[in-house]
C-alpha cells in the first residue's frame, strides 16, 4: 500500500499585533507555529485589519508578503472586509480591483466592531 503524505492548510491564519492579538506578532511567528503544528499553508489575514483599519491591515498584509518570497509561497493572503468600507471612498472599487488580479484568493468578513 502506498501511503500519500497528508498536505495541512490552515484556513484561519493571522499574524499582526494589535490591541487586543499579539498571538502572533510577525508573520514568522506564525509560519514558525505552523512548522510546529506540521501544516504546509495558511490562508493569512493581518490583525490591523480588523482591529485598525480593514484598508490599512490588507495593505500590511500584502507589503509583508511582498517583502518575504518564503512566506508569499506559504501565506494566502485574505482580505478582511468590514461594513465601514462601503462608506470610505474608493475602497470597494479597490477591493475589487485586487482580488479580480488574483493576488488576494478570500475575504474574510467583520460585521461588527469588536
Amino acid at each position: 500500500m502506498r501511503r500519500t503524505a497528508l498536505h495541512l492548510f490552515d484556513i484561519n491564519g493571522h499574524f499582526g499585533e494589535s490591541a487586543l492579538d499579539r498571538e502572533f506578532p510577525t508573520h514568522r511567528d506564525l509560519l514558525a507555529h505552523m512548522d510546529r503544528l506540521g501544516i504546509r499553508r495558511a490562508l493569512a489575514w493581518h490583525a490591523a485589519a480588523r482591529q485598525f483599519h480593514a484598508t490599512h491591515g490588507n495593505r500590511l498584509l500584502l507589503e509583508t508578503l511582498a517583502a518575504s518570497p518564503a512566506a508569499a509561497r506559504r501565506l494566502v493572503p485574505a482580505f478582511t472586509i468590514a461594513p465601514v468600507m462601503k462608506d470610505e471612498p474608493g475602497a470597494l472599487d479597490a477591493l475589487g480591483r485586487v482580488v479580480a488580479s488574483g493576488r488576494v484568493r478570500a475575504v474574510r468578513i467583520f460585521p461588527a466592531a469588536l
